[in-house]
Parts: C-alpha cells; structure tokens; sequence
C-alpha cells in the first residue's frame, strides 16, 4: 500500500477509496526515464488535502503516484520526495497561499536520476494551471530536478497570471534549480516586483514563450539557464508592471528580450531608477511605441564591445517603430553607453517644442557614449535638451557615431538641428 507520511495524525478516506483501480498511463509514454512498470494506480488527493503538513512518498509499484484534479490550496508545509509523478486533471494546480497565520510551503527537491515530474492527465500544452506561489516567503520554497509539462492554463487566474510557475504577490519566495519546463504557456511568471527568485541551471523549451516577468525581475535571468525551442524564443518583459529600482546586471543569454512598454497616455515607458548595467550581446526587442527611461535617482550603463554589441530594435524594421532610450535628469557618473546599435528609434510628433523625436534623448544627464550606430531610425539619432543658448546643458560627450538611414544626427529637445 502507498504510503503519504503527514505530521499530523491524518483521517483521509482509506487508500482503498482513494485509489483508482484502473489506470493504464505508462510514464514512458510521456517521460524518457522509462516506466515503473507499477501495478498500482494513483491516489487521488482531496482537495483539501494540503491544509496541513504533508511528505508526498514515491512508490515504486506505481506508474503515476498521485491525481490533483482541483486547485489545491497549500496551507502546510509540503514536501515533494524523489522519483514522485503528479498528474493534474484540466484546470487544477497547487495555490501556495497561507490562509491563515501558520506558515505554508513547497519542497519539490528530486535529484538528476530521480526528478520529481508535474504533469497533465493529458499531454496538452496549457492543460492544467501550474505551481503558484503568492505570499509566501518561505525559504523553503523550492523546486529542484523537477520536471513539469503541459502547464500554464490561464482560465482561473488570467493572462497576467498565467505560467507553469507562478510569482504571482505579496512578496513571495522561490528557489528553482536543474528543472524543466516544457509544453506550457508561458514556463515561468513572475507577476511580482517584490519576488524573490534564485532562478539557475533551468531549461525552459517548447513552451508558447519561456519566461513572462517583471522588469525588476530581469536581473534574476541569466546564461546558467537555457531558454530556446520555444514558439516564441524571447524574454517577455511586461513593462507595464512598473519599472526597475533594483540594481543588478542585465544578462546576455541564448534568447533576446522583448519589451512591452508603451505608456502612449503618459510619459516614461519602462522607468529605470536603479543602478542597471547591460551585458554585451544582449538584444532587445522593442514593441510599438515603448520606451526607456532613466531617472534622477537611476542609471543605465550598457556595456557592449566591438564583437558584442548590444541592440535595441522594433519588432518590425520599420523607421519610428519604437520610441527612444531616455536620460532624463540622471547625474549619475555610472552612466555609459559603448559599443551599441539602435534601430528603428524615435517617433514622429504633432508638436515639436518640448517633445523630441530622437531615438536617443539626454537631458540633464551625465552621458559619455562611444561607438555607437544609429540604423534606420525615424529622424534625429540624438536629441539633446538645450538653454537659450543653444549650449547643452547635460555633460555629454560622444566619438565613433555612425548613422545610416536615419535623416539628421543631432537635434534640440525643439528638433532643430544642432552642432554640439
């Protein structure tokens, strides 16, 4: 008989009740491991099942170990043992949400010979809903040689929530190491700005886009971790979630990024009021009409070199696609930008003073830049905020500027052009 250990003494229905007596599902049907090659069938987990401390046991006499067939709310301390297989009927998940004051937590800790493995009933992208954490912030939340698949259903949660693994609020806590995600919507979300994530050694494939996350969150990303094989191979930045006032380093990794950052009711686009530095290679995609901008108290320093070049560029070649990268009031001395290309920025405007169309805007800002190309961008390259002078007032010096298929090189914040 299957063993669930608990520590609490525990009045579920008998194992009898609880087993299926008919269960045909081989895991080498769906997993490369191989197959128990079980007699057993699974248990199916009451949906309160997880409202007090509970060890998941791995029988070896069962091809599949347990059924969750609803969205299982974690009021206890779970934890996940080597080797075990969870399958979910359409739609249902585990919610790692205390209800209470008593703390609630995940463990899925397997290893490399026997990872843990979450899966749907059916072997269909978007099946069931995921793993969501949201106020929780457990150190022992953790997710480690797990594989999950067919994950990422959005109709519980929505759009925003959607993911096979979810940061969804109040600050919750993750560690994910060694695992995959794999035939889900988005593999992982990370709804939360306030998250904190320890995010290495993933493989992230064949799913509709491998990570949704926070602009603060990007930091988290890096090349420990693979994220290609996907319908779409980049990294969703939802810059309506705010901007980033973390400090950290921007990874280069085997994917670009795509930024959706389109404030056209306000100003702004994607704020940058942390010390953020870009790693060489990195590229970005920029959706219509988005934008950066780095504040008084931020600074972006992108750090590209002759055979690495970082790249901004619309998501379709197009002159004015996106707007501009913005130094807005930033003194800060660890601004720079070296070795960078920007293609298809700038925007056309109905009213020129104040509002420049540069693809690049300075104003106020201390700003060394060199060896950078301007590609195809609507009018200006530079635009730079000027006194009645005509002298610029931000410190800002550049060499190696080239421009191809972009009309005029410098202009004011008036987009007059101008020699600086």
């Amino acid at each position: 008989m299957k063993i669930i250990k608990s520590t609490k003494l525990w009045s579920i229905v008998g194992l009898s009740v609880l087993m299926a007596s008919l269960y045909s599902c081989d895991k080498k049907d769906k997993d490369s491991d191989g197959p128990k090659k079980g007699t057993k069938g699974p248990i199916e987990l009451d949906c309160d099942f997880f409202s007090e401390d509970r060890i998941l046991v791995d029988d070896p006499d069962a091809d599949v170990d347990y059924i969750i067939s609803c969205m299982m709310r974690v009021n206890g301390e779970i934890t996940v043992e080597p080797g075990v297989v969870i399958e979910f009927k359409q739609g249902a998940g585990i919610n790692v949400e205390p209800s209470g004051s008593e703390p609630s937590s995940f463990s899925a800790v397997g290893t490399s010979a026997r990872p843990i493995i979450f899966r749907g009933v059916k072997n269909e992208k978007a099946y069931w809903t995921g793993i969501r954490f949201r106020e929780t912030s457990s150190s022992k939340n953790e997710l480690t040689h797990v594989k999950i698949e067919d994950a990422g259903n959005d109709n519980k949660y929505g759009e925003n929530w959607s993911g096979a693994v979810i940061l969804a609020a109040y600050s919750p806590n993750l560690k994910m190491t060694n695992s995959t995600i794999s035939n889900s919507k988005y593999g992982i979300n990370v709804h939360e700005k306030t998250a904190t994530l320890t995010f290495k050694n993933n493989t992230l494939t064949n799913n509709e886009t491998p990570v949704k996350t926070h602009p603060n969150q990007l930091i988290v990303f890096d090349a420990t971790s693979s994220y290609t094989g996907n319908t779409n191979d980049y990294v969703f930045i939802d810059g309506y979630a705010t901007g980033i006032d973390r400090n950290g380093t921007w990874h280069k990794i085997d994917v670009p990024y795509r930024l959706e950052a389109d404030f056209s009711a306000g100003h702004g686009g994607m704020g940058v009021t942390g010390n953020l530095s870009i790693q060489a290679g990195v590229e970005v995609i920029m959706t219509s009409k988005s934008k950066i901008t780095v504040g008084d108290v931020g600074s972006l320093a992108m750090n590209g070199t002759s055979n690495d070049k970082i790249i901004f560029r619309g998501e379709e070649d197009v002159a004015g696609y996106w707007e501009a990268i913005r130094y807005n009031g930033s003194p800060n001395p660890l601004n720079k930008m070296s070795h960078v290309e920007i293609r298809n920025g700038g925007k056309p405007v109905t009213n020129p003073q104040s509002d420049p169309n540069g693809a690049l805007c300075v104003s106020y800002s201390y700003l060394p830049i060199n060896d950078i190309t301007f590609v195809k961008c609507f009018d200006f390259g530079i635009s730079l905020s000027t006194d009645h002078l005509n002298q610029v007032t931000s410190t800002f010096t550049y060499s190696n500027l080239t421009f191809t298929s972009t009309p005029r090189e410098f202009g004011n914040y008036d987009n007059e052009s101008i020699t600086p």
